[in-house]
């Protein structure tokens, strides 16, 4: 049987602000609270069960976002970029902050798994320990505050991992990470501008044509190094393509991945942002409802099975 993750990173702001437009803020960050709602509806509907992992600064009632980051251990010239980045926007909850009727919902089904996507979306490629431990005992803190347990499940931004940050995470209680395919496009390596480019257009091929699936298959295995179990997120959901006939073919592609892991390690790893969905939120959900449907079907046939990050 293969079993399926699901696992989005809940981030707001936090994880765009130094790579995206003051427009896209304006729209799909903007619609990622409502985007979220709905998926959680969707999860809820069809009864699949999958992971959030959130950025912690977003559960922060006290402080405004600039003052988290100035407390943050990031460089002067992070915080710095941010403050510019975060000033056309003021304090707007939406786009800071997780409203407490997600948290609820998230809190009190057993259909959600929370995870963390760290306090401010720190990087790990580049990030010394220090950096990291300041940022790990700030989402500590205030996760703790608010659920009354710490999580056990981790995804670092970018799906960026080092084993400086692996040993870091296991010291807070972390057991399991998710990381992408070790494969050259999807390696956390800071690239030129025209491999960056070359590379950015592959991965979007591949979602709509088997390129991932070409790796070695022990590349795609769940392991576990020391205390942490490694979870592969070999597949970046797309629902968000308006043409219905586009997203068709990235439904079939998705498709044939599940059918293609029963020859190899019946393991498959779906994930995304919900501010990836902002621009035609409505739109996107009808097309991400297409994909729960159909796995649902498949589980219905007892072809797939859904679990948690953290479930052995």
């Amino acid at each position: 049987m293969i079993e399926v993750r699901i696992s989005y990173d809940y981030e707001l702001f936090w994880g765009v602000w130094d790579k995206v437009s003051p427009s896209y803020v304006s729209t799909n960050v903007q619609n990622a609270n409502a985007v979220t709602r709905g998926l959680v509806a969707l999860h809820k509907k069809h009864g699949i069960c999958c992971t959030f992992a959130i950025v912690g600064a977003m559960l922060d009632r006290q402080h405004a976002p600039r003052t988290i980051m100035q407390k943050s251990a990031r460089s002067i010239e992070e915080i710095s970029n941010f403050e510019l980045c975060a000033a056309p926007f003021g304090d707007q909850d939406d786009l800071f902050r997780a409203p407490d009727d997600i948290i609820e919902e998230l809190e009190s089904d057993p259909l959600f798994e929370l995870g963390s996507h760290t306090n401010t979306h720190i990087y790990a490629l580049g990030a010394s320990e220090s950096a990291l431990r300041a940022d790990f005992e700030q989402f500590d803190a205030l996760f703790f505050h608010r659920f009354g347990f710490r999580p056990k499940v981790l995804v670092m931004p970018k799906n960026q991992v080092t084993l400086e940050a692996l040993e870091v995470a296991a010291s807070f209680g972390y057991e399991s990470v998710r990381v992408n395919p070790d494969i050259r496009i999807y390696r956390p390596v800071h690239w030129g501008w025209f491999t960056a480019s070359v590379i950015r257009l592959i991965r979007f091929a591949d979602a709509f044509l088997p390129i991932v699936e070409f790796s070695r298959t022990d590349q795609f295995t769940e392991k576990r190094t020391g205390q942490m179990r490694i979870h592969v997120g070999q597949y970046f959901l797309r629902p968000w393509f308006s043409r219905t006939g586009v997203f068709t073919l990235h439904l079939l592609r998705m498709q044939l991945a599940v059918f293609l892991s029963r020859f190899r390690n019946h393991q498959v790893h779906f994930w995304l942002h919900p501010h990836n969905l902002g621009r035609e939120p409505e739109q996107a959900l009808a097309n991400y409802d297409r994909f729960l449907t159909w796995l649902k079907k498949q589980e219905e046939k007892g072809t797939i099975q859904f679990s948690h990050m953290a479930d052995k």
